[in-house]
């Protein structure tokens, strides 16, 4: 037999309970205001296998990336664990996926600072999936304008984008400006007319979940 890989070894020692021993041990502070109830609910199994699928997804494909793995730096290692560690307290299996994109990601992203690592994994924790999918949509573009009163004849810059003051893109463009993903600016149209571009944490973050 081929000798056991340095991920492999690592592997054994937790075995193929790597998503249950996590998911049991976070479960606990997951459901704490409400133990023990919510713990026999059928939703809170749902969620463990959910989460305990995922985590051996993700330690299957750390183990398909194993030199780059052995070789990231603290800060890509910080980034990693926050980001399994956000894994581990989500429900949404869509938003699941886009965080095993993260994960893997991260390995790619070998000069990435400490500040940036943090402000990744706090973006990450708190984006909704419908945030996410907003903020790739619209990466194409690079102004993003909302016009009050909008201006029906106003001609569009190259790669420019308008939404309606009292669209939904609108909230989710003030979503993201929280997040510190997106940064909104005076347009030049008037008082309440802004345009919104990409803050570098935003691009990262899209890139980072492909």
């Amino acid at each position: 037999m081929d000798e056991p890989s340095f991920l492999e070894k690592a592997s054994s020692n937790i075995g193929m309970s790597l998503g249950a021993t996590l998911v049991a041990a976070s479960a606990s502070t997951y459901l704490a205001p409400f133990f023990p109830v919510l713990m026999g609910a059928f939703a809170n199994g749902r969620y463990q296998k959910r989460v305990q699928k995922a985590l051996n997804e993700i330690n299957e494909r750390l183990n398909e990336n194993e030199d780059a793995v052995r070789n990231i730096s603290d800060n890509q290692f910080k980034l990693v664990g926050e980001i399994i560690s956000t894994t581990i307290h989500t429900t949404n299996e869509e938003k699941i996926e886009i965080l095993q994109n993260a994960v893997i990601n991260s390995i790619s992203f070998t000069d990435i600072e400490e500040h940036e690592a943090s402000l990744l994994s706090r973006a990450l924790r708190d984006v909704t999936v419908r945030e996410y999918h907003f903020l790739n949509d619209n990466i194409q573009f690079k102004e993003i304008s909302v016009f009050d009163p909008p201006i029906d004849d106003h001609q569009l810059r190259d790669k420019q984008v308008v939404y309606l003051p009292a669209s939904d893109e609108s909230q989710l463009l003030n979503g993201l400006v929280n997040l510190g993903l997106i940064h909104r600016g005076h347009s030049g149209f008037g008082g309440g007319d802004f345009h919104y571009s990409y803050t570098k944490i935003g691009r990262e973050l899209v890139n980072i979940c492909q």
